[in-house]
């Protein structure tokens, strides 16, 4: 398994934990009050973007051999292009969304904007994560196609 994989994975990994995380602590009444407060949100918010940044440092390039082929590199700008076609497809159904459920004269919190935001991106980078994984998966034992 290589550096991409790993990061891959564990960008899964993340993004499941944080999710099933964040819908238990916000869910979960507790003595009258949720865990986490709704002004509290963004904190998540800035530690689930901290431990996706953590990827890269924890899975460090290996100076020994070579780290990134044509290949790897063919499958590394898939996958940023699948990942900004989610990004934008959800952002544009989720407002969609927000709009028929708020209506035209209502009033969007910013709290649901910086939500609307966070669920993007964890669709951006579940789609690169499996896209990575799936273009991987299709090579031989030797690594061919």
């Amino acid at each position: 398994m290589n550096r991409n994989q790993k990061i891959a994975w564990f960008n899964l990994i993340v993004v499941f934990a944080g999710f099933v995380i964040t819908v238990t602590v916000t869910s979960t009444p507790m003595s009258g009050e949720r865990l986490v407060p709704p002004n509290h949100i963004w904190l998540s918010c800035i530690i689930f973007f901290f431990i996706v940044a953590l990827a890269k440092t924890l899975f460090r390039k290996n100076s020994i051999q070579v780290d990134f082929s044509e290949h790897d590199n063919k499958i590394h700008q898939l996958a940023k292009r699948v990942c900004w076609i989610a990004f934008a497809t959800s952002m544009v159904l989720e407002l969609i969304f927000t709009c028929f459920v708020v209506g035209l004269k209502g009033i969007v919190s910013p709290l649901l904007l910086l939500i609307l935001i966070v669920i993007s991106t964890a669709i951006c980078l579940i789609m690169e994560s499996v896209t990575i994984l799936v273009r991987y998966a299709w090579r031989g034992k030797d690594g061919q196609q």
